[in-house]
């Protein structure tokens, strides 16, 4: 992203994953909501220091990163206008509980 021209007209941010990996991942050390308060801190923190427009705030994510992403597009949704994943990861329980209403989603795989 930083390379695009989405540097020069949005606030792009880059969180990693406690021990590079984000809950519903077998391999997570992170669990039950976890991941998505950290996120949700992260963006208090921005919205503290920038003006957030609260309908332009995206999610995205590759590999596990793009299966969270899934996370928080079912957990978050009052949060994210929009969510894109790239080659995600998707494991159980990503879409257990989420919330009933739709979600302006990207999904690519490829080869």
């Amino acid at each position: 992203m930083g390379s695009t021209g989405a540097a020069n007209e949005a606030i792009i941010v880059y969180p990693e994953g406690f021990e590079r990996a984000w809950e519903a991942a077998p391999y997570a050390k992170t669990r039950d909501g976890e991941d998505i308060r950290f996120i949700q801190r992260i963006l208090d923190a921005v919205d503290a220091d920038y003006r957030v427009d609260h309908s332009r705030v995206y999610a995205m994510g590759m590999s596990n990163g793009g299966g969270f992403t899934s996370v928080l597009g079912c957990h978050a949704q009052e949060t994210f206008a929009a969510i894109a994943t790239v080659s995600g990861a998707f494991y159980n329980p990503v879409e257990v509980n989420c919330v009933d209403a739709p979600m302006h989603t990207l999904i690519m795989h490829g080869g």
